[in-house]
């Protein structure tokens, strides 16, 4: 209403005397998957021809065509699309739970200081060290790893039989889906994603995308066409940091000479690691509610919410 669009007004105000950098969150921010993930997933299993390998009851009891592989259209992928996306999400739950940070850990998690793995690479090491280098790598698997942890559990949860899955998985599903989800064949841009970049740049702002993501982040924003709009790409992998946690933010900040907290704006859809992550080590925020219920939450200014991009850029540039 005419109330928030004021309140906003003020916002803008005061925020773009100091505004020198726009940092933006990657997922649901930037980029989705508008088929959702559990589509990506059953289509491998059809382009590895796992339902063929499936006795007929199993076919039965998962509604799989016999000859889903070569007959099952883009409607029937989309109902088991659905399903494999709640057991992948169960598998991703459990993952983070026990590997923080896509296998990475955190520094709080894992205890270990960031001078341990750099002390790992010394031709001598003190006993502690050493003792530090283990605690390290017993808390940490490959990215890799993490993800195919992921794909065999989300075909288990989904009710796919392991003793037919999992052979399937490491003979190249895997290798085919990990591509996939680095790539704009599953990756999408938000339509106001680039004209935000874009506008920011030309006002001479400072843009970098801060995720909680592992490093293939970079390659999914070079396959859309973001990567170029983009001074810095910061991943909570790479840093064994994830927001909301304010050693990521620190972490980010640094990459910019002579730029203080107080002059970056994050922008990201979740309330916790984004806006009040962003609060948290004393940046600006504004929250992005893309969906269709999307407005008012508790704990965050109306004029601080916003249903788009193309929505927070009227107010912040409109106005300048």
């Amino acid at each position: 209403g005419a109330g928030t669009w004021g309140e906003r007004a003020v916002m803008a105000s005061r925020l773009l005397p100091s505004l020198r950098v726009v940092s933006l969150d990657a997922t649901g921010t930037l980029i989705h998957i508008p088929r959702g993930v559990g589509y990506h997933y059953y289509k491998a299993a059809l382009r590895f021809g796992i339902p063929s390998r499936l006795g007929a009851e199993e076919r039965v009891r998962l509604g799989i065509a016999e000859c889903a592989a070569e007959q099952e259209g883009d409607e029937m992928c989309q109902k088991h699309g659905d399903a494999f996306s709640t057991g992948f999400f169960k598998a991703w739950r459990e993952m983070c739970r026990e590997h923080p940070n896509f296998g990475a850990g955190t520094r709080e998690r894992n205890e270990v200081p960031s001078e341990a793995a750099g002390a790992s690479m010394g031709a001598t090491r003190s006993q502690n060290g050493a003792e530090l280098d283990r605690r390290e790598m017993a808390g940490s698997i490959a990215a890799s790893e993490w993800w195919l942890r992921v794909v065999k559990r989300s075909f288990a949860h989904t009710g796919w039989p392991m003793q037919v899955t999992e052979p399937v998985i490491d003979g190249g599903l895997f290798e085919w889906v990990w591509d996939e989800f680095a790539s704009n064949r599953t990756w999408s841009l938000y339509d106001d994603a680039v004209p935000f970049l874009q506008e920011a740049k030309r006002r001479g702002l400072h843009v970098m995308v801060l995720s909680n993501n592992d490093e293939r982040l970079d390659e999914t924003l070079q396959s859309v066409g973001l990567r170029s709009l983009l001074d810095h790409v910061v991943v909570s992998r790479s840093e064994r940091a994830e927001k909301p946690s304010k050693e990521i933010f620190e972490a980010a900040l640094s990459r910019y000479s002579g730029i203080q907290p107080n002059d970056i704006l994050h922008v990201g859809d979740d309330v916790t690691r984004d806006y009040h992550g962003a609060l948290g080590a004393g940046w600006h925020a504004c929250l992005l509610r893309r969906t269709p219920d999307g407005g008012s939450i508790r704990g965050v200014p109306r004029a601080h919410t916003f249903a788009s991009l193309q929505e927070l850029g009227s107010s912040l540039f409109s106005r300048t």
